[in-house]
């Protein structure tokens, strides 16, 4: 098992690296900080993209259907390319603020002439779907990511249109808690499936993104982390741990951020 951190304004991605996080995940837009990361000695593990920013803004009788923007297929092929070289391991696909399963289904049947070209790479190619929500008026709502039974269905709809791709699933744990999921059921079920965790969590009202064991151990808010870590055991989980705590890396003093990022590896 693999343990990652990513990356957000404000981290020194040195400090992050003497702090053992070897696998750092950048989002597509932070993708300037590549250089960066090699110079220093450290690796790409994943590459985030967000879902959401490719779909087309819509008006009139169009404005509540999801359709993907004109450069989708772009957005989606320049990580691909990424993917395809070895310069990361996977690419996450943020499924937040998305509705309908069907409009990720069509970028990859869109997608099918560059995602082929990964079956010549010496490594297949990983793409993790995270479960997700919709957020309307500081209201959390399921969507088409959120259910592990929506989730197995979609991996196993890929899996046939794309074969070339090692498709699995990449459970947010702050996502679970705000559906007031249960992450142990979800984990034991997805299985084998899972191929990615992202780390953090929240008090059940807001997506927080701060520490583990933040708000406890689940009995009154946030998340039930021994469950959840036994959870990993009994499937013996075996792929990456990528920490989301984002008011970690920015938050504290200067004087203080090797500490946190040391206690967060730890």
């Amino acid at each position: 098992m693999k343990t990652g951190i990513q990356y957000v304004e404000g981290l020194s991605i040195k400090r992050a690296l003497e702090s053992g996080f070897a696998n750092i995940e950048l989002c597509m837009e932070d993708i300037d900080k590549l250089d960066d990361i090699k110079a220093l000695g450290g690796r790409i593990a994943g590459i985030n993209i967000n879902l959401n920013s490719m779909l087309a803004s819509e008006t009139g009788d169009k404005a509540d259907r999801e359709v993907l923007s004109e450069d989708a297929v772009e957005i989606f092929g320049k990580a691909i390319s990424y993917a395809a070289v070895n310069i990361c391991s996977y690419i996450v696909i943020n499924t937040e603020g998305v509705s309908s399963k069907a409009v990720l289904e069509q970028l990859v049947s869109e997608s099918l002439g560059l995602l082929k070209e990964c079956s010549d790479c010496k490594e297949q190619v990983s793409i993790y779907v995270e479960n997700g929500y919709r957020c309307e008026y500081g209201r959390y709502y399921h969507n088409g990511f959120s259910d592990w039974r929506e989730l197995m269905s979609l991996i196993n709809n890929l899996e046939a249109l794309c074969p070339y791709i090692n498709w699995k699933i990449c459970i947010n744990v702050g996502h679970t808690n705000l559906l007031g999921i249960n992450i142990r059921d979800m984990v034991r079920v997805c299985g084998k499936h899972i191929g990615l965790v992202h780390i953090n969590d929240n008090n059940g009202l807001s997506d927080q993104h701060q520490m583990p064991y933040s708000f406890g151990n689940g009995k009154r808010m946030g998340q039930n982390w021994q469950q959840f870590i036994m959870a990993l055991k009994e499937i013996e989980f075996d792929g990456t741990l990528s920490f989301e705590t984002y008011p970690c890396m920015n938050s504290f003093p200067d004087t203080m951020a090797d500490k946190v990022l040391k206690t967060i590896y730890e």
